[in-house]
């Protein structure tokens, strides 16, 4: 029997971040995705060793129990193949040198995350105040249109003039 097997997809868009960080004992591959809404389930960013998950959500480990792992709109993996696994269970991660090594460098992901979000929510608030403005710009245009121009002459508004139909090109 044969099974095909897919890398797994996660929902919104990749941040833009650097895929791996060095670290003493090896490299830490991250991967994380910012979903648009936090009302859905939240997956969060799962811990794995060599591609298979160890913890469903990182925030289950104390040093991880902050912002930004315990933001609700990121999903994605944590993959650190020096982690040693609780033994039996395995599900879960001893506290060793390559725990120590992953802690370390969660200092540089939490920066280039924090960075990232940052960027994206200013790109965001800027698309968002320029939709406004041309609304509003709408608004008063057209209601300043309908206004009888006489009473108020100290608004510049021009008139649109209709097009004469035959004329085409003439002012």
């Amino acid at each position: 029997r044969q099974l095909r097997v897919t890398p797994r997809e996660f929902d919104g868009e990749r941040l833009e971040i650097p895929r791996r960080y060095a670290t003493p004992l090896g490299d830490v591959n991250l991967e994380v995705y910012v979903r648009g809404d936090e009302s859905a389930e939240y997956p969060g960013l799962s811990l794995c060793k060599d591609g298979t998950r160890v913890l469903p959500s990182i925030t289950e480990l104390l040093p991880f129990q902050r912002h930004p792992w315990t933001a609700r709109r990121l999903v994605g993996v944590v993959d650190f193949e020096p982690l040693a696994l609780a033994p039996g269970t395995r599900g879960g991660v001893v506290p060793d040198a390559g725990f120590d090594a992953l802690v370390a460098a969660a200092a540089a992901m939490e920066a280039d995350i924090l960075a990232a979000l940052d960027s994206r929510e200013q790109a965001e608030a800027e698309r968002a105040s320029r939709h406004l403005l041309k609304q509003v710009h709408k608004a008063f245009t057209s209601a300043l249109s309908e206004l009888p121009a006489e009473d108020y002459l100290f608004f510049d508004i021009p008139k649109s003039t209709p097009a004469v139909p035959g004329r085409p090109g003439e002012p």
